[in-house]
Formats: structure tokens, sequence, C-alpha cells
């Protein structure tokens, strides 16, 4: 585990090659066997004298018997000391009684979205209330049905010609997903940007904040974009799995420089 692909997959995996000098402390690793003298005694108390062992040795740590050079000892080390205060927003995010710490929140997309997904109208809808945190899976009984997020995003009265508008797109997580990206037609056989397939790290499903986190730029030329109501259809395209997903940090939509 001290390599391990679990967390991201293979993206993350360490690679050395080329003679490539690198070297990480590992340890001193403590294993703390114990055992009760006779059957009459309570088994707990194995429990008990294992966390007493666990005061001592936070007390004696950093050991100072390692002898490599690499390993730090008391001395070298400092300290730090103070509060650190939590603010979670999200407490009270949902609609519904659902705590945001309640494993299988994310899952809960099809039961609140019951008459059709999401869509967030810029200037009247409150991201507080009107937004799903995860782009995950609309699912039935059986099957995993890929969804649109549809984002009536802004209205243009006077477009400036020839010239990219530019989306900003972060993802905090992804998942076995791919993202693409529609311009005022859902149906459009090809679309406008793909982000391809993407994601092992699965922070979804394990309520993290974020995973390896990812940033697109995606230019749209003026001549996709019509004079009044304008949408960008998200789609997550893989369904093959309840697992599939993103979870959105930001989405920013930037227009072209002003001349004046």
């Amino acid at each position: 585990m001290f390599f391990s692909t679990h967390y991201a997959r293979e993206i993350l995996t360490l690679r050395f090659r080329n003679g490539e000098p690198w070297k990480k402390v590992f340890g001193p690793i403590f294993v703390y066997l114990n055992s009760i003298s006779s059957d009459n005694e309570e088994i707990l108390t194995l429990w008990t004298d294992a966390k007493e062992q666990m005061l001592i040795e936070t007390e004696n740590w950093p050991y100072d018997f390692p002898l490599s050079e690499d390993f730090i000892l008391a001395d070298q080390r400092g300290t730090v000391s103070g509060r650190l205060l939590v603010s979670d927003r999200y407490i009270d995010l949902l609609k519904s009684l659902l705590v945001f710490r309640q494993y299988g929140l994310w899952d809960c997309y099809t039961e609140i979205y019951t008459n059709g997904d999401l869509v967030y109208t810029i200037g009247s809808s409150n991201y507080q209330t009107d937004w799903f945190f995860a782009h995950v899976n609309r699912y039935t009984y059986k099957y995993v049905h890929k969804h649109l997020l549809p984002f009536r995003l802004f209205t243009l009265y006077a477009l400036t010609d020839s010239s990219n508008y530019t989306l900003q797109l972060a993802l905090a997580s992804a998942n076995d997903a791919e993202l693409q990206i529609r311009i005022n037609d859902q149906y459009a056989d090809v679309p406008h940007f793909s982000t391809g397939s993407i994601g092992r790290d699965n922070m979804i499903a394990r309520h993290g904040i974020h995973g390896l986190y990812r940033m697109y730029t995606v230019d749209i030329p003026s001549n996709f974009l019509a004079s009044g109501t304008n949408v960008i259809f998200l789609k997550q395209s893989r369904g093959s799995s309840h697992w599939s997903g993103v979870m959105y940090d930001y989405i920013r939509l930037e227009r072209p420089p002003s001349n004046d």
C-alpha cells in the first residue's frame, strides 16, 4: 500500500526511470501484539491494553533510535499550535432533510429530480438550492441512464462578431466519465467539446471534496450563439455504471474583451 493506485489509479502512480534518484522514508512501523492469559479474562482488555500502548508510542514519537540520516529526529522538527475552524455551508444545501455527510446523498439525484433533469438559469436560479453538486447518472431499478444538465446560461442582446466566448470548466473529481458540451442543440451528433474518457478517483461515492483536479478552457465562436436566450448542454455520456460521474468546482462563461 505504500505505492498504491487505489486513490486515483495509474495516473498518479510513481514512475522512476533512466536512473532518476528518488527516496522516501517509510516508518518506523510499529506492530503491537498482546494476549490474554486465560479464558476467564475479559477479551476487551486486549483493546484497552492496545489503546494504552498507542498513547505510550504517541508520546515517544518521533523515535530516537532510527539510524537513517533521512529520518528527522525530534530536535530537528518544529511544532504547530492553534485552532482550526471549519465551516460547512453544504449542511443545509438540499431541499430535503438529507444531510450532506449522509452516505449515498450523491446517489439521490433521481429521487430529487423525478420529473426531468436539472435546469439552471443564470439570473434566476440560486446555486444554494437549485444546483446538484455531482453530475451522476439517472437510474431506474435495473438500468443506468446518462442525463443532461441544461444550462439556460445567459441572454445576449449584442453579440461580439468574429470573437470567441470562453467557457472555463473546472472539475473537482471524475470517475469513468466523459463530459460532452453542446451549444443550443442537445441532439447534435458531434459535441462542441468532449473531455474524452477521464477519471478513476471515485471521490463522489467516497464523499470526498475533490479527487484529481481538471481544468478545461473551451472556446465558443460567436456564430454558435444567438441574440437572446442561449443554452449550454452538459452531458455525462458514459452510463455503464452508477459509479460514473463528475463533480464540478465551477463553471464560468467569459465574454470577449470589450473595445470600450
